[in-house]
């Protein structure tokens, strides 16, 4: 997952919605997520596999009402991460396997397979 990105404009833009959120949360007036939204498409202009911009602004189009906007944008930063982790030579899919078939959910609760 590429929770960081190289490029310092990106990363700057995201920092400033998040600030942007922040006073919306104090204020509660659209207009800062209006700003959040526009410095987040900034940032993802920027850098396009930057998943903490694909995050917020999917957040970002939820808190504004726009909830079929916003799903793309979850869905992107999901699938983008997903490649990521299952492209890492530190993720073993055997190991997952074994982590994900230990527990199964019955109607009791989970239970050990072994």
């Amino acid at each position: 997952m590429n929770t960081q990105t190289p490029k310092r404009v990106a990363f700057e833009e995201v920092t400033h919605a998040l600030a942007e959120i922040d006073q919306y949360n104090i204020s509660k007036k659209f207009e800062h997520l209006e700003r959040a939204d526009s410095a987040l498409a900034l940032a993802r202009n920027e850098d396009s596999d930057y998943v903490d911009a694909l995050l917020y602004s999917g957040m970002v189009c939820d808190l504004l009402g726009k909830a079929a906007d916003a799903a793309p944008f979850f869905k992107e930063s999901s699938m983008k991460a997903k490649s990521r982790i299952c492209g890492s030579k530190r993720f073993s899919i055997s190991r997952f396997r074994i982590i994900t078939n230990t527990t199964m959910k019955t109607s009791r609760g989970p239970r050990s397979t072994f």
